[in-house]
């Protein structure tokens, strides 16, 4: 594991709160930021969509450990809490 990628090993780029993306060697507090506004991130592509994630970035944070699995399934809980909602405000 690259040395600037410590610390990335586990973390869900999803969850993950500020401080802990800003503890991974070579990410900082203007990159955390921008994952955090980011949210939900589906998958690794989004993820290079974010300015100042190049590829090698993107990659490096992959094999080191980092984790956007959850997304999916917090997208698709989130949207039935959602639609679960909308319909009790309309009934």
């Amino acid at each position: 594991m690259s040395r600037a990628m410590e610390g990335a090993e586990g973390l869900e780029l999803n969850t993950a709160n500020s401080e802990e993306m800003e503890n991974i060697g070579g990410m900082g507090p203007a990159r955390a930021r921008r994952i955090t506004v980011a949210r939900p991130l589906r998958n690794w592509e989004d993820l290079r969509r974010i300015e100042g994630f190049s590829d090698q970035l993107v990659d490096d944070l992959r094999h080191a450990g980092a984790r956007i699995g959850r997304s999916s399934e917090t997208l698709q809980r989130q949207g039935r809490q959602q639609c679960s909602q909308k319909k009790e405000k309309a009934a």
